[in-house]
Order: structure tokens, then C-alpha cells, then sequence
């Protein structure tokens, strides 16, 4: 996700047919959401109705609110010409700030709902699916639209334990490649968003391939992951997840300001990386901080 924010907006290029920002927009967010889903397995199973739901208000709600209020204190402060307006921009910008943490938690309870009130039927998980997507793409919807089919796949992987294969991995890695190499701007959620009509054939088109790319890059990334090497890196990094995503959108809006110079190869490969991996050593320095406070973590991160 770094990565892809430092190619976006480190030059004033236009990144969206950058080859390399392309591959890691496919599948990136698809991939964070469907471990989101496999790992809520084990909270969804172990606790209440009541656990489930106060716990997703402490450890993602509360600090989504106080981040995205930092946030809008930062960026947006001299928008608003009155408190009244202040507190509508600050509501209307919630799901957008964010936005993958608003997601999370929509995701969360509607896998709370099926669980309890339909017993996981795969039938509801089917219906519910298919309500999401035709509703309106206001107030950023329509990244919960393309984010659900995810959240709810990592979970029904985890609940039946299913395993991938050589076979799969294969075919998952062909058409990933294939769906690359022909990928499209209009591809992006950001730019096309999502259907909202069955009659719009195009959009329709669009999300089918969106979600396809999507599901055949997990596939093929899980894969890869699983034949790394166990790192103290990987776990450090597993354990300040929600102060990266949060720490790193704060970065984003100055990132501008650097305008590297655009050689695909340099660019790519050098300047980039090196630059994501100073920001995400920031952003753990600074999670290691805010967890040595119980209360300030508490607000911030979760209690995580």
C-alpha cells in the first residue's frame, strides 16, 4: 500500500499507466481485506453478539473517528468558514479519510448479521452480496462494494479450511498476469468507482474484472508469501498494521512535494522503495510509541 501511495504521488507523472502501480492496485486492498476476513474468523467464533460488536467500536470505530478528526485538523481546517460546517465536512469526509478502516468495520457486521441471524448460510452471504452492490455509491460505498466479496471470502476460506494447490496457484498466476498485462485506468475503483444499475453493462463489465484481478492476485501473492522465509520484520510489521495504514496518510498529501524525477526504472525500483521503507520505519517508531501509553493506545490504535 505505501509503495503504491509513494509511485502515486511522488511525481507529477501520470502514474495510472505505470506497469508496477498497476499490479499492485489489482490486488492490494482485495488482499488486506480477504486476511481481514480470514483472521476475523477466530473473534467471530470465540465471542458474543455483544464482545463482537463492542470490540470492532474500540479497536477500529474509535480510532477511525479520532485519526480521521487529526486528519481533518491537518489538511481541511481552513475549508470550513463555521463550526456547523466544520462538523459536516468532518462527517461527510469519514468514509473517504479512511476509507479501508470504514470498510472493515461495514464488512464486520454484516459478517456479524449472517453469522448470528443465518448461521452462515452461503445463501445469505450470496443475497447480501448482491443487495451491496446495486446499492448507490454515495458516501463511499462504493469502496464497500468492491471491498465485501473479499472480507467474506477470507472468512469462509478459514471456516472451511480450504487449502490451495500447485494447480491453483498456476492458474491463479496465468490469469492474474493475463489480467495485468491488459489492464485498463478505467479498471481502477478510483476512477470508474461502481455499478450501481444491471442495465449498465460497461461498469458491470468493469467490477467483474476488477473482482477477478482482484481474487487471482491473492491467490497467486498468498502463494508466494508462504515460501518467504519467517522474519522478525513480517512480525513487527503484523503487530503495528493499523498505526502504519493510519501514520502513512499523513505522509501522503506531502509526497507531492518531493517531484522525483520519472525514470520508470530509477523511479520504480530505487527512489520508491527507499522511500517506503523510511516511511514505514517512521510510522512503527512512532505505533512503538503510542503503545508504551495503555490510554493513548487505547484511543489510538485500539488497545492493540
Amino acid at each position: 500500500m505505501i509503495w503504491g501511495h509513494c509511485i502515486q504521488f511522488c511525481t507529477q507523472h501520470d502514474v495510472l499507466n505505470n506497469r508496477l502501480f498497476e499490479m499492485i492496485y489489482a490486488f492490494h486492498m482485495p488482499f488486506f481485506m480477504a486476511v481481514s476476513g480470514y483472521l476475523y474468523y477466530f473473534s467471530i467464533h470465540k465471542r458474543s453478539l455483544q464482545d463482537l460488536i463492542s470490540s470492532r467500536i474500540k479497536q477500529l470505530l474509535v480510532p477511525f473517528l479520532i485519526w480521521s478528526l487529526f486528519f481533518l485538523m491537518v489538511f481541511r481546517w481552513g475549508l470550513s468558514h463555521s463550526p456547523i460546517q466544520w462538523v459536516k465536512n468532518y462527517i461527510y469526509n469519514l468514509p473517504f479519510f479512511f476509507w479501508f478502516i470504514w470498510s472493515l468495520l461495514i464488512c464486520s457486521f454484516c459478517n456479524i448479521i449472517i453469522n448470528k441471524l443465518f448461521k452462515d448460510s452461503l445463501i445469505a452471504y450470496f443475497l447480501l452480496f448482491l443487495i451491496i452492490v446495486l446499492l448507490p455509491n454515495d458516501l463511499g460505498f462504493f469502496y464497500i462494494k468492491y471491498m465485501i466479496p473479499y472480507f467474506f471470502a477470507g472468512y469462509l476460506v478459514h471456516k472451511y479450511a480450504l487449502r490451495t494447490n500447485n494447480i491453483v496457484f498456476i492458474s491463479s498466476f496465468v490469469v492474474f498476469v493475463a489480467m495485468w498485462y491488459f489492464w485498463k485506468s478505467e479498471y481502477y475503483i478510483y476512477t470508474t468507482l461502481m455499478a450501481t444499475k444491471v442495465q449498465d453493462l460497461k461498469g458491470m463489465y468493469n467490477d467483474c474484472y476488477r473482482y477477478i484481478a482482484g481474487f487471482a492476485g491473492i491467490l497467486t501473492f498468498m502463494a508466494l508469501v508462504k515460501k518467504l522465509p519467517n522474519s522478525k520484520v513480517f512480525e513487527i510489521l503484523g503487530r503495528n498494521t493499523l498505526g502504519i495504514y493510519f501514520i502513512s496518510s499523513f505522509f501522503n498529501p506531502y509526497l507531492y512535494l518531493l517531484a522525483l524525477h520519472y525514470d520508470p526504472i530509477l523511479y520504480n525500483f530505487i527512489y520508491t522503495p527507499f522511500l517506503t521503507a523510511t516511511i514505514i520505519a517512521v510510522c512503527v517508531g512512532l505505533s512503538i510509541l503510542i503503545n508504551k501509553s495503555k490510554v493513548v493506545n487505547e484511543y489510538l490504535l485500539g488497545g492493540r
